[in-house]
């Protein structure tokens, strides 16, 4: 059976590998390709909706002031600082130029926008960690807000709360938004929320939860 499997993956490496061979050898659309591939062409696969007015404008806005960054840098700049540009520039990146970004309304949906299911699910299971190695419970990136309050919620219903619940966030708009909706929604227990604007350098105890973030911050 090991045997067995071993082989199909060798046949499916060398089908991959002879479809690769064949997009940089024959971009010839009429020309069929090996392993049932499909041709794309560049003008299909890399088309995007056309922004609206006041999104290209935004736009133009980011791309000058990166670009004004890495020719300041002498022609290039870490990755690492190239996202923390895009997504976090005071008042024109991703995160922190003001617009709704998550929701119905906003650019994407997550879990615990949908409903308080996945926070009590995950409140169950850091209540049992907490339960072991007490402490805090750090989230990176809070979104909205919700998740930090569903989760709060559930754990006080199982008198489970963390000492302290940290957020680290990079955006000081995404701070408000989540100081706001916190205090709404679980007023008694804002006292035990801090943010923070980097992740822990210390050793500490308890869980940390990344909710689709980790790749967002640089």
């Amino acid at each position: 059976r090991r045997r067995s499997q071993r082989l199909r993956l060798l046949i499916a490496g060398h089908r991959a590998a002879a479809a690769a061979r064949w997009l940089c050898d024959n971009r010839d659309p009429a020309t069929p390709a090996p392993g049932g591939l499909s041709y794309v062409p560049d003008s299909a696969r890399h088309s995007l909706p056309e922004p609206d007015v006041l999104s290209a404008a935004h736009e133009d806005v980011v791309r000058e002031h990166i670009a004004e960054k890495i020719i300041a840098s002498g022609g290039s700049i870490p990755f690492s600082e190239y996202m923390a540009l895009a997504l976090y520039a005071p008042g024109i990146g991703y995160y922190t130029a003001g617009s709704t970004k998550f929701g119905a309304v906003g650019d994407f949906i997550t879990a615990p926008e949908r409903g308080n299911l996945f926070a009590k699910v995950l409140a169950r299971q850091c209540a049992a960690v907490l339960g072991e190695t007490g402490g805090d419970i750090v989230e990176f990136g809070a979104g909205s807000g919700r998740l930090a309050a569903g989760v709060l919620a559930a754990l006080e219903k199982r008198d489970a709360l963390p000492e302290t619940y940290r957020i680290v966030e990079v955006s000081a708009d995404l701070r408000d938004r989540q100081r706001s909706l916190l205090t709404q929604r679980v007023p008694e227990l804002v006292d035990r929320v801090r943010w923070e604007d980097t992740p822990p350098t210390s050793s500490w105890a308890g869980v940390a939860i990344g909710n689709e973030v980790l790749d967002a911050l640089p």
